[in-house]
């Protein structure tokens, strides 16, 4: 675990918090993933992360919040973000940000915070990106016919009006496209091909036809490397082949990522669920014009991102780091065009207007 977190904070120049999900043996642990991920029974360590991850949303000192998962960390993240969807206040969720290795999971949720943008979104991803919703909220004093005396209105008339409330006021706005108008900001999986708790988990539940629209959603974009070298461990498969680090050339230490990195230099092909790319929740039309462009996907690649959908492409190869939000950070990086990060709105903090 400490190797996982050391070399985590190498790669992206930053404090890790690592929330360690003890083994007890590979038969064990396997039944432990069945009953948390066919019946979403919430262990001890899916309560444990729910609640740091909880507080350190509500800590109004963080502006940002990125969640790393690997392996069975995907189900009890996926559960944990469950919970989170249900009992926080979304402009808080915006500050979290989602990114998972081997993920074993069945179902992960981002919804659209309004039905207009998640129908636009599906139906016609280039206007979505065009097109921008706004949200404006305010505080004011409350009149009420209720006082302030144990819920009972004063004077015995049941219709007399009070004010209550401070003079205190506060008024934000948020302003985002249709096609990033999500609960979450960013939510991104990667997996190799030939890692059989991949192949289990996001590889299947996310490239598949469902049989029914009622089904869980595995939502985020996916990036599937077919090589015959990829494993399911963190550190030796999936850091040391996507994010490799760089030694110092005197000393010999590890002095943070590589840039000259091969497998984000990889032009990437696009992934077709079955038949079921008219299906696909996130159109590649969203996924890259929200980085810097557009791209094609005629070429033959070991590297596949799927939740895409192959409409009005240009002749322009895209690589796999201008496809990568976890790339930019990078050696204490951040991503390009972000807004301030510390906006207070009533009090909390959260990502300024987009």
């Amino acid at each position: 675990m400490m190797a996982n977190l050391n070399r985590l904070a190498i790669t992206f120049g930053r404090p890790i918090l690592g929330i360690h999900n003890q083994t007890s043996g590979i038969l064990f642990d396997v039944i432990e993933c069945l009953i948390q991920r066919n019946f979403t029974y919430a262990t001890s360590d899916v309560r444990i992360c729910y609640k740091i991850l909880r507080d350190v949303l509500y800590d109004p000192s963080k502006s940002k919040v990125v969640f790393i998962l690997h392996s069975q960390g995907g189900i009890e993240g996926g559960l944990v973000l469950d919970w989170l969807l249900q009992e926080m206040p979304q402009d808080l969720l915006s500050k979290l940000e989602v990114y998972t290795f081997g993920n074993a999971a069945n179902h992960f949720n981002n919804p659209h915070r309004h039905v207009a943008s998640q129908n636009l979104s599906a139906t016609n991803p280039l206007v979505a990106i065009r097109t921008f919703v706004s949200e404006s909220s305010f505080s004011t004093p409350v009149t009420s016919p209720v006082g302030a005396t144990n819920g009972h209105a004063k004077g015995g008339d049941p219709f007399a009006l009070t004010t209550s409330g401070t003079s205190e006021s506060f008024s934000s706005s948020r302003v985002s496209s249709a096609a990033k108008d999500r609960a979450i900001g960013h939510v991104e999986h990667y997996a190799h091909s030939t890692d059989f708790v991949a192949m289990w988990g996001v590889l299947h539940f996310a490239t598949n036809r469902m049989g029914s629209h009622q089904l869980p959603r595995f939502l985020g974009r996916l990036f599937n490397r077919a090589t015959g070298s990829g494993g399911h461990q963190l550190n030796q498969h999936y850091l040391n082949g996507m994010f490799p680090l760089e030694r110092d050339k005197k000393t010999g230490e590890f002095i943070g990522a590589d840039e000259e990195n091969a497998f984000m230099e990889e032009v990437i092909k696009f992934g077709k669920e079955g038949d079921a790319m008219e299906n696909a929740r996130e159109a590649f039309d969203i996924s890259y014009l929200g980085t810097e462009g557009f791209g094609t996907g005629h070429i033959s690649t070991p590297v596949e991102v799927h939740g895409i959908r192959g409409r009005k492409r240009t002749k322009t190869d895209v690589m796999v780091k201008e496809l990568s939000r976890l790339w930019s950070y990078r050696n204490g990086r951040s991503p390009g065009g972000e807004p301030p990060n510390l906006v207070t709105e009533a009090g909390f903090c959260r990502n300024a207007t987009m």
